[in-house]
């Protein structure tokens, strides 16, 4: 075994059409640019024009509802993208030179794997780069009060939990081989793995008391972003038979300059379009569908199209009159909070005092944060470091989530003295610290998608499914999910999907 080793899920769009090359901060330009100019008044009708049935409506700016238009346009249709929010790029959100010139830090996704080819590809486009990680020092295991390197307790043969993670690491292969990652629905035993919860097969493994509290913050929470009683065993044996086993290809890359560039280079690019409309700030009241036409209607228009693609959170949906009503097994998803309290707490530091001490600023922890990283990893240059404190849902992620921004600031920092005592007189106090909580986010509602017990059966094909005109896109409908790759993809599907339906 190469040793399993802690990992953080990226959010959690390729293919498309030829770009100019162009820088970041270009990018960046040409979004604000962008921002001002569609926030012109939209011409509205009641009744859909001849151009209806060449038209397809996006509701949805992030990288899901992006790479959907941009597909969409290649492949002649006309396209309006609506966006609730003031900027694009949905879960995916950047804040540049947050503690200073040159330190910009991820709110939302954030890492990117080498074989995240499609993703890779569309960046290649519009000539974005890659920052690496540097990963080369050791984690922290911040449990009990004490403080070891991971490493040696978790990967090493002959530490203590060794023999733990390797049991459940064993089952967890067995498990992902009984499933068909692409049709889990297919599988033999796919109504008894999606009736029991993850909890409920952990707990059959016989793991020690400590091991298996390991197991679930380091495995569990920081990469599903959940508690495993939440999760249904079937969601979880599909997503494990996806992602690498190597460290060099996991979670090893960031997008230079942010990764909310790349949205941002593609709203510039779709502003540019004149088949396009782009509106931002416009959250969408109504989707009214009958055979061959939808009607989307906002505060200020109303947008008809031959399609709509629904590209936003789940959580969101509850806010929208749907005409005909959603399908009953996308409701229930809807109303059972598919998405889980992630929150992040970024605290900018002088210097990187866990560096000079041999640590990477990676943590996994019994506090209330789960599992801490350095959000300059991928800059050494940068003049200023800062810690990222994750913290996924279950109950510390909904106390975490319902405190105030001030008070999630104060306990996390404390936390990371604890953790890492060298940051100690080191505190950045120019700078006040970032914090998010995805849950709380109006136009989110959470920050990653896990399906409950019963719903990979009932909700996941539904989501993937077409109703008519209406479609759905975004991480929660694609096989691999959790990753801006999944988005991407789950973007470029729909897109194929309409292009092969029939012009009504």
């Amino acid at each position: 075994m190469d040793g399993p080793r802690v990992s953080r899920r990226a959010l959690l769009v390729a293919g498309v059409l030829g770009a100019a090359a162009v820088g970041a901060d270009a990018v960046a330009r040409r979004a604000d640019d962008n921002t001002r100019r569609v926030a012109s008044p939209v011409r509205t009708s009641a009744r859909p024009d001849v151009g209806t049935r060449k038209r397809v409506v996006v509701v949805g700016a992030g990288l899901a509802g992006l790479s959907c238009a941009l597909t969409l346009l290649d492949q002649g249709w006309d396209v309006d993208v609506i966006e609730a929010r003031d900027r694009v790029g949905g879960r995916v959100h950047t804040l540049r030179d947050a503690f200073g010139v040159g330190t910009h830090v991820e709110m939302g996704a954030e890492f990117i794997d080498r074989d995240h080819h499609v993703l890779l590809g569309l960046l290649d486009r519009f000539g974005l780069g890659t920052d690496v990680r540097d990963k080369s020092q050791r984690v922290a295991l911040s449990w009990d009060g004490r403080r070891a390197d991971y490493s040696a307790r978790v990967e090493r043969r002959g530490g203590d939990l060794y023999d733990d993670i390797q049991l459940v690491t064993d089952a967890t292969a067995r498990l992902a081989a009984q499933v068909d990652p692409e049709n889990p629905e297919r599988s033999e035993q796919a109504e008894r793995l999606d009736a029991m919860s993850l909890a409920q097969w952990a707990d059959r493994l016989g793991m020690t008391a400590v091991g298996r509290r390991v197991w679930e913050a380091g495995f569990i929470v920081s990469d599903y972003g959940t508690a495993s009683k939440d999760i249904s065993l079937l969601f979880y044996a599909q997503q494990e038979n996806f992602g690498s086993s190597s460290d060099a290809v996991v979670e090893a890359l960031r997008v230079h300059g942010g990764n909310q560039g790349l949205a941002e280079a593609m709203a510039s690019y779709l502003a540019r379009q004149s088949r396009v409309r782009l509106r931002l700030g416009e959250p969408v009241v109504s989707v009214r569908t009958q055979p061959g036409l939808a009607m989307v209607r906002t505060a200020t228009g109303v947008y008809p199209g031959a399609h709509v693609v629904i590209a936003s959170p789940p959580p969101t949906l509850s806010a929208i009159a749907f005409d005909p009503a959603l399908p009953p097994p996308i409701q229930e998803a809807v109303n059972s909070s598919l998405l889980d309290d992630i929150t992040k707490v970024v605290v900018p530091y002088r210097g990187h005092p866990w560096r000079r001490a041999g640590w990477t600023g990676e943590s996994l922890t019994d506090l209330t944060y789960t599992y801490s990283w350095d959000a300059t990893d991928s800059t050494p240059s940068a003049p200023n470091g800062a810690l990222v404190a994750f913290t996924g849902g279950g109950a510390a992620g909904r106390t975490i989530t319902h405190l105030t921004p001030e008070k999630r600031v104060a306990l996390v920092e404390a936390q990371l003295r604890r953790v890492f005592p060298e940051v100690l007189d080191h505190e950045d106090h120019r700078y006040p610290a970032a914090t998010m909580a995805w849950a709380d986010e109006p136009f989110t509602g959470g920050g990653y998608a896990n399906y409950r017990p019963g719903q990979m059966l009932t909700a996941k094909p539904a989501f993937r499914r077409a109703h008519g005109p209406l479609r759905f896109a975004g991480e929660h409908t694609e096989a691999m999910g959790q990753y801006m790759e999944s988005a991407v993809r789950s973007g470029l599907r729909v897109a194929k999907d309409i292009g092969l339906a029939p012009h009504p």
